[in-house]
């Protein structure tokens, strides 16, 4: 009797410790320009991508930019800024569509061409926290 009551309070606290460590993130979180600081080059083949909304902070340190701009009709934007004493020098890439799978916390980028990318998303508050997941792209 002991260990069934041992069993059953240790799985509800198993239940109830997963449910909350699962991420409540929706489309709408993702709208806006994100930005990684102080990187002074950002590689686009790295596992993990950290960005953050364009805080005063960030943008006092930084001296070159990613900007992810994410946009309410489905497209992204991609601006690069080189160099703090070059004055404002930047260049952009073709956008992107992007979606965004709530059940498998996937974010998906298709090109024009329709090449697929897909990113997890680790974490969305003041920082958004991307995982390039090449094991999902044909």
């Amino acid at each position: 009797m002991k260990s069934t009551i041992t069993l059953i309070f240790l799985s509800v606290l198993f239940f109830t410790t997963a449910q909350n460590d699962t991420l409540s993130i929706t489309k709408e979180d993702f709208i806006g320009a994100w930005r990684t600081c102080g990187a002074v080059d950002i590689d686009e083949t790295a596992d993990t991508l950290e960005f953050q909304h364009p805080t005063p902070n960030c943008r006092d340190q930084d001296c070159s930019e990613h900007n992810w701009s994410f946009r309410e009709t489905g497209s992204v934007d991609f601006i690069f800024t080189t160099g703090c004493s070059n004055g404002f020098n930047s260049k952009s890439k073709p956008s992107k569509r992007w979606l965004f799978i709530e059940k498998k916390n996937l974010l998906k980028l298709i090109t024009n061409d329709g090449w697929v990318e897909y990113f997890e998303v680790l974490r969305l508050d003041e920082k958004l926290v991307l995982v390039h997941r090449f094991d999902l792209e044909n």
